[in-house]
């Protein structure tokens, strides 16, 4: 029969003074000085994040106030009890469990009997922000006049939910995120006592991980014995996080801000195959983007890394600028908030990376076709042309005699504004002009977003640039041959001509390349006269001329 005989290294090594304790300095000389000069209070909020010893303080507080005369907190009897939740004067309640009006209706009826065996009686509620609000209510009277021999104290991650009348009654002490040389000291100290061989870099990385959470690295030491045993490497700690090596990452970030792609997405692949965690990635690039961003600002003194690694730094750190440093955290945040909403994390963060790698691309920016517009300067004038005086005297004056409309307007007839307007499609082929076809394909696009969220990040930007009597030529606005690739899976491009062909009632496929141009192939190209800024341009005429399109 399997008995549970190890005790987890958190409960261990538990703080029983403060001598034992870890940062949080300042809260431990106030109270030091309030029990010293006896200026006790009657109610204390603890707050703070998990794991920096909020409870550990309030279980320490009440030893200091119940300890014998002729004992030490060490070896006082009563201290034990309190450290083992014996003691019947010292109560615990956990808020989370006993929310209720009734719960403190409770304690109000029993916290007027004296203590039975300790000087005070303590209560150290527990997640005290959990508590409803007829309970916080009932215990306001109580905690303004308590008994001279009770003393409330009200553990909380969340002091904000907790009422402003009840604050008004405590004093609050605010404990912090620990450093992590308190908690690597914290780490050796148990690695030494448990036998255990695990070098500084080893609880480096772990103190890294735990962000200022005590119990956390704690926890984590002891994942890692269970793990490899009495010996443990920094190979070891990195592959149980599931995080990656330092000299990798800064490869990485290299590439990135280097924008070279294809070596971006291999050693993303090594990563992914390698099991490394797509949110703890995030994390350690952007922990190592914040100690680029002290480099940049000339604050080396703030850097937490060796002078080795913050040369290495300070050689991407001088090809870059403030700015490339905010836009990739920017987007390191993005990746991590639309983590939960993406089916495949993997395909997110390399689209991402691969977005703001190509960002200030000048040269990879792809025009759609329906933007052209010719320049005024490269047209040679010819006479069949209207003159733009000509032109704006039609559109002042527009002639009153009963002559058929033309709604075709030359490229040149007002070359200042660049306006161009003409018919792109036979009439007799209504069912496959540019504007059905965009709106066939914007009603593709929402079904893709609603089945394949990874098909509709790589299509949403996507433009229809021609067509044929079997195919819709599309461009993307991101090039990538990834993206390429994963358009000609065969699920993808399946799906996509099945809803273009039962949207246009017969066969079509799409493809992202435009055949070339001879007199066999009979391709519309697309420009449709309706772009937003051709459209705002011929408005602001109309209006400035008081005039009417003829």
């Amino acid at each position: 029969m399997l008995t549970m005989t190890h005790t987890t290294f958190y409960r261990k090594y538990r703080s029983q003074s403060f001598n034992e304790m870890q940062g949080q300095q300042h809260v431990i000389q106030t109270i030091q000085n309030a029990v010293k000069f006896d200026r006790l209070a009657h109610a204390y909020i603890f707050s703070g994040p998990r794991g920096t010893g909020k409870t550990s303080t309030a279980r320490i507080l009440a030893k200091m106030l119940n300890v014998t005369p002729d004992h030490t907190i060490e070896n006082c009897p009563i201290c034990i009890k309190i450290s083992k939740s014996l003691c019947v004067d010292v109560i615990e309640i956990d808020a989370a469990s006993n929310t209720g009006v009734d719960n403190i209706r409770d304690l109000n009826e029993k916290i007027h009997y004296s203590p039975i065996e300790c000087k005070y009686k303590i209560y150290i509620i527990d997640e005290a922000h959990m508590l409803s609000s007829g309970a916080f209510n009932a215990l306001l009277k109580t905690m303004e006049e308590p008994p001279k021999f009770t003393l409330f104290i009200l553990a909380t991650t969340e002091p904000h939910k907790i009422p402003i009348t009840i604050h008004s009654r405590c004093q609050h002490l605010q404990f912090k995120n620990i450093s992590q040389e308190d908690i690597i000291k914290q780490l050796q100290m148990i690695a030494d006592n448990e036998k255990l061989s695990i070098d500084t870099d080893s609880l480096s990385i772990i103190a890294r991980n735990s962000s200022g959470c005590m119990r956390d690295a704690i926890s984590l030491l002891d994942q890692a014995y269970s793990f490899k045993g009495n010996t443990i490497t920094k190979d070891d700690v990195v592959f149980m996080l599931g995080s990656s090596l330092d000299h990798q990452l800064y490869k990485l970030i290299q590439n990135i801000f280097l924008k070279k792609e294809t070596l971006v997405i291999q050693q993303l692949e090594e990563y992914f195959a390698n099991g490394i965690n797509v949110t703890q990635l995030i994390i350690d690039t952007t922990r190592v983007l914040r100690q680029m961003l002290l480099i940049k600002c000339n604050l080396k003194n703030r850097v937490t890394l060796d002078e080795n690694t913050i040369e290495k730094l300070s050689i991407i750190t001088n090809k870059i600028t403030l700015n490339d440093i905010h836009l990739f955290i920017s987007t390191l945040a993005d990746i991590d908030s639309e983590l939960r909403w993406f089916s495949d994390p993997e395909l997110l963060i390399q689209i991402k990376l691969l977005t703001f790698i190509n960002k200030h691309k000048k040269s990879n920016e792809v025009i759609p076709i329906t933007h052209q517009t010719p320049q005024v300067q490269n047209q040679p004038q010819t006479t069949q042309k209207t003159p733009i005086t000509q032109q704006t005297q039609k559109v002042i004056n527009p002639p009153h005699k009963n002559t058929a409309p033309s709604n075709k307007v030359t490229q040149n007839s007002i070359p200042a504004q660049k306006i161009a307007v003409e018919q792109t499609t036979p009439k007799s082929n209504q069912s496959a002009t540019p504007d059905n076809l965009k709106n066939c394909w914007l009603t593709v696009i929402d079904k893709v977003k609603k089945e394949h969220h990874a098909l509709y990040a790589i299509l949403r930007n996507s433009n229809i640039i021609g067509s044929d009597n079997e195919t819709i030529y599309i461009q993307l606005k991101q090039d990538f041959k990834f993206f390429r690739e994963k358009l000609n899976e065969s699920n993808y491009k399946e799906f996509i001509n099945k809803e273009l062909s039962a949207l246009l009632n017969k066969p079509m496929t799409f493809s992202l390349d435009l055949p070339t141009k001879n007199p066999n192939n009979n391709i519309t190209e697309n420009k449709s006269s309706t772009t937003p800024k051709q459209s705002i341009t011929v408005n602001q005429i109309i209006e400035m001329f008081d005039g009417t399109i003829i």
